[in-house]
């Protein structure tokens, strides 16, 4: 491991541009390194990286390497481990994670019904910070409840805390809601909280909690 780790501090000083999309290699330790592969010969992986605010440019053996994927990591998604090359987000996670959710939801609030159908996508990811992901959402849904019924659209950010399967949902934007007896419209805010399951690289999600306009609701769908 000392020479492993002796290998990423050969270093040479470079002005050329750090490209924001990097490659991901990870090690026969599961240690994760964000970096651009330069070349790859039968033996070794040569590469470029970013330590302390200054490139290098070094090599790895391919013994030491467990898999490495072309282009796959943004520098926004990682947390660099001060010193070194190495992040701390799990390699599995970075290779698989999910960043588009669809699901349906069934909310319902005394005589108030509503049905609604949700798309996300994956806004920015941080995995070591409080908030570990966030998200665009876009809703469509059709409502009913006494004397009034229509359409309504959804526009918000979500942030989800928590690790590993279970988290903490909260949601702010705007819905754009109709009345079909009248053709009147109003727009109002728009928020939530509840809990949801989602894996980062699985494609089952599960949510509960209570929104406006969305009520006390409860959703399933998939992520890809």
């Amino acid at each position: 491991m000392k020479n492993f780790l002796l290998s990423l501090l050969v270093l040479s000083v470079s002005s050329a541009s750090f490209a924001q999309n990097l490659d991901l290699i990870v090690t026969v330790n599961n240690d994760s390194i964000a970096c651009k592969i330069d070349s790859i010969t039968s033996e070794k992986i040569f590469l470029t990286g970013r330590l302390n605010g200054v490139q290098l440019h070094t090599f790895l053996p391919k013994s030491k390497i467990l898999e490495y994927t072309l282009n796959h990591v943004s520098k926004r998604d990682i947390s660099y481990i001060p010193g070194t090359l190495f992040f701390q987000t799990k390699p599995e996670q970075l290779l698989n994670a999910n960043k588009h959710n669809i699901y349906g939801s069934l909310g319902f609030f005394g005589l108030y019904v509503v049905l609604q159908g949700t798309y996300e996508t994956l806004l920015y990811s941080k995995p070591n910070s409080g908030v570990k992901t966030t998200w665009i959402r876009m809703s469509g849904a059709y409502y009913g409840t006494w004397g009034m019924a229509g359409p309504q659209f959804t526009v918000q950010g979500v942030g989800l805390t928590g690790s590993k399967n279970r988290h903490l949902e909260f949601s702010l934007g705007i819905a754009l809601i109709f009345d079909n007896w009248d053709w009147s419209a109003i727009i109002i805010p728009a928020a939530g909280i509840g809990y949801r399951y989602q894996k980062p690289n699985k494609p089952f999600l599960f949510r509960t909690g209570f929104a406006v306009p969305e009520s006390a609701y409860i959703s399933l769908g998939f992520s890809f």
